[in-house]
């Protein structure tokens, strides 16, 4: 179900595939809630035989259909292009000549068996199910399979391994490293923030508020279709505002001026449509994997051991609750779903943070 560019509303059901291409029941609708009504009478239709399909649905043909008429224009580009790639290398070939209607839970279970024996990582493996349980999911709701059997199916146990994260030297290490390059404004601030990547390379200027020293997280920085581009962080969660420390503001400060300076260097071939507050040498957006470069790079200048980018969130988390900051105020730093995320990811820092708190409780008493 989607809304067209005129307003009115689109309700579909998939019934068939006739010659190789999918045949709809398409109906329209002024109001969404009409939409939705359309719908369920379609799919009840569907469901008493009165739209009975007429040729055999292979796992691919609904898989494709899936991705390109429900995934593609209504989840993030990023969602689609990760359902895509677990479908073309590890469902397509395996279970996708199979017949639709009559896949069993145990011929999904071979396959993810098949994974793990393979070596993929349990993560891996997990999503490969996940893709397969959301697309059954569309056709169980139009009638096309009697069960969703992916929901049935077991998974490899994932190992839960502590985050990676520096100490506050090694930090101070590689911020004094990354300030000689192009990225060291970014980096500190991701120290300082514990922002994710593609947040600090998307921040734009009218998310600072340096009179009162707050930073708004409101959209992300992605490559769709080998573009750039900025796209709205998808939870209420994610989009959060943050106090900028003394430090972190000293360096957006610089940033600013650095912009200027490269306003006046290159002229009119300056443009920063985006009103992004990172650019490269170039004046461009600054694409992730040459952050990545960049991170390594200095990392190594500092004789550091070689971590992701992710792991400077982890490190100002992991600070920040051995410090005794409470997991509430670290989870909203953070931008986490659900303060269990927070908990079960930085359990690994709570004794400190316990020490920590003990420690202020002793010297309150006196002691």
């Amino acid at each position: 179900m989607f809304k067209r560019a005129d307003g009115r509303w689109v309700a579909q059901v998939l019934l068939d595939y006739k010659d190789g291409k999918a045949r709809y029941k398409t109906s329209y609708a002024r109001s969404e809630k009409d939409a939705v009504a359309k719908l369920n009478q379609a799919i009840a239709a569907v469901a008493t035989g009165r739209h009975v399909p007429t040729q055999r649905v292979t796992v691919a043909q609904f898989v494709e259909e899936w991705l390109e008429q429900t995934v593609k224009p209504h989840r993030a580009p990023k969602t689609y292009r990760s359902y895509r790639q677990l479908y073309e290398h590890h469902l397509k070939d395996s279970i996708g000549r199979l017949d639709l209607k009559k896949l069993t839970h145990m011929q999904v279970q071979r396959l993810i068996n098949e994974k793990d024996k393979d070596g993929y990582a349990p993560n891996t493996v997990d999503r490969i199910r996940a893709t397969l349980r959301s697309a059954l999911t569309v056709a169980w709701r139009q009638s096309l399979v009697a069960e969703n059997v992916a929901q049935r199916v077991s998974v490899p146990k994932k190992v839960k391994k502590d985050p990676t994260f520096l100490q506050p030297e090694e930090a101070k290490r590689l911020i004094e490293a990354a300030g000689q390059t192009r990225f060291g404004n970014l980096i500190e601030l991701a120290l300082h923030t514990g922002m994710r990547i593609g947040e600090v390379t998307g921040l734009r200027w009218s998310d600072v508020d340096f009179d009162n020293a707050i930073l708004r997280v409101r959209v992300q920085l992605q490559r769709v279709d080998s573009k750039l581009v900025l796209r709205e962080l998808k939870s209420a969660s994610s989009r959060r505002s943050l106090p900028l420390t003394a430090r972190a503001l000293d360096a957006l400060k610089r940033e600013k001026a650095e912009q200027l300076l490269m306003r006046s260097v290159l002229g009119e071939r300056f443009a920063n449509p985006m009103d992004l507050v990172f650019l490269n040498a170039e004046g461009r957006p600054m694409d992730q994997k040459h952050v990545h470069k960049h991170l390594k790079s200095a990392l190594s200048g500092a004789g550091l051991p070689d971590v992701s980018f992710h792991s400077l969130r982890h490190t100002a988390a992991s600070l920040m609750v051995a410090a005794g900051v409470p997991l509430q105020v670290v989870k909203d730093q953070l931008g986490h779903s659900s303060i269990l995320l927070t908990s079960g990811t930085y359990a690994h820092m709570v004794p400190a943070a316990q020490r920590e708190g003990a420690e202020r409780l002793s010297k309150l008493l006196g002691g």
